[in-house]
């Protein structure tokens, strides 16, 4: 079948408009409505398809940036962000319509190869659109009507889709346009990849009910859970004279294993989205204590907890610590008044 072949303009993406299941096929700069037919020669019937021009002036750049939104299509062109759907109280009439007017600066500084590789998925209401070369993302929340972004990602996306498991759970799954990498995404992950993110949690300084006298900390006691990765515990304390210092500081290692990762081995025929060696950190939900005596002469303390690595994290759950309170008078002679 021909679709205005006389046109000189390339098919870029083709895709069935929800409600009707009828084809749409997108060109550079058009689109049209095909409808396919049966008519009857004889004994035998013959597809007849037909097509009518839905635009004639506006197209796609490429099938990856073409997504079912609720019951319309957003497509990505050079001319900007269009969405294909029905008019409205009228089901059989297919009509376009720009949404990327209010981003037209930002399309402006586009080249030819982010038309090229441009791609997009919708997901939580967002349609996404990533422009792999440029590691960036423009986000339109249909919710709301308006445009996010545009997000900076550390390396492009080349590649995006949506999927739900056999659990129901609805995961992300995107492809790194540097390398064979591919990764997910779900309510459940809360990792970071290539950079670390730094996390600290430092306690109140306590008391321990009382300013005016002196303790003695004799044991501590933490309780943790799920820790992944490398997690650092300081322990600081103010002395009898006001000076601040670190007296016990010391490290929980979470368990990390060894495992394959990329697009999967002879799926794609290509040995670029073959398998890459990875090491993944895991957590257990078992609880992990630590404790150890201090009998450290202290007017106030402090726990700092801290990781650095990447993809660590960690759940605290409890701090308690035993100390014998010491005499009123038993206070710093310099800072006697």
């Amino acid at each position: 079948m021909f679709i205005d072949p006389g046109s000189g303009d390339n098919i870029t993406g083709i895709t069935v408009q929800p409600i009707s299941d009828r084809i749409v096929v997108y060109k550079e700069r058009s689109s049209y409505l095909v409808e396919l037919s049966q008519i009857q020669v004889g004994n035998f019937y013959l597809l007849d398809p037909q097509y009518q021009a839905i635009s004639t002036s506006v197209g796609c750049a490429n099938q990856g940036t073409i997504a079912t939104v609720e019951n319309d299509t957003f497509y990505f062109g050079r001319d900007g962000l269009y969405v294909t759907g029905y008019e409205p109280n009228f089901l059989n009439i297919i009509r376009t319509n720009e949404v990327s007017a209010r981003i037209r600066p930002y399309l402006d500084l586009l080249n030819n190869t982010d038309y090229d590789t441009a791609n997009a998925f919708y997901v939580n209401n967002k349609y996404i659109l990533s422009f792999p070369q440029r590691k960036e993302m423009i986000v339109y929340d249909r919710e709301r009507g308006s445009f996010l972004g545009p997000w900076k990602m550390p390396w492009g996306i080349s590649h995006m889709t949506k999927y739900v498991d056999s659990t129901g759970t609805e995961k992300w799954v995107i492809g790194s346009y540097a390398n064979n990498q591919v990764y997910e995404f779900d309510a459940g992950i809360n990792t970071d990849d290539g950079t670390a993110i730094v996390k600290t949690l430092r306690t109140k300084k306590t008391y321990f009910n009382d300013f005016t006298k002196l303790n003695i900390i004799k044991f501590f006691y933490i309780l943790f859970r799920n820790i992944i990765g490398t997690t650092t515990v300081n322990i600081i304390v103010e002395d009898k004279d006001g000076s601040t210092s670190t007296v016990k500081s010391f490290t929980i290692s979470g368990a990390e294993t060894g495992g394959n990762t990329g697009w999967g081995m002879s799926q794609w025929g290509e040995s670029a989205w073959g398998e890459s060696d990875s090491t993944t950190a895991t957590s257990s939900s078992e609880e992990i204590t630590r404790w150890g005596p201090l009998f450290k002469q202290a007017r106030l303390m402090q726990v700092e907890i801290t990781s650095t690595d990447e993809n660590s994290n960690f759940e605290l759950l409890q701090i308690k610590v035993k100390t014998t309170e010491q005499a009123s008078g038993v206070l710093s002679a310099s800072q006697r008044v």
